[in-house]
């Protein structure tokens, strides 16, 4: 089975390592691929840079930041 998740962020730079981590920990047993999509509202802590860098270390994470903030529902479509 193939898995996507889209992990829309805003600020999330003390939190995003952990949750890669826990989601390529537990969920990568139950599936064949795990494709991550994390969207980011330009978050001014860095998120985007740190999931960039969680791109290197874990395979098939993406990254789109987005110019400014444009809310969750935004970050879905």
């Amino acid at each position: 089975m193939k898995l996507a998740i889209v992990i829309p962020t805003y600020n999330e730079a003390e939190t995003i390592p952990s949750l890669i981590n826990e989601l390529f920990e537990k969920i990568k047993q139950l599936v064949e691929r795990l494709d991550i999509l994390i969207i980011d509202d330009s978050s001014p802590d860095g998120t985007a840079d740190i999931a960039r860098e969680l791109g290197a270390k874990y395979e098939k994470i993406t990254v789109i930041q987005r110019p400014k903030k444009m809310g969750l529902g935004a970050a879905y479509k």
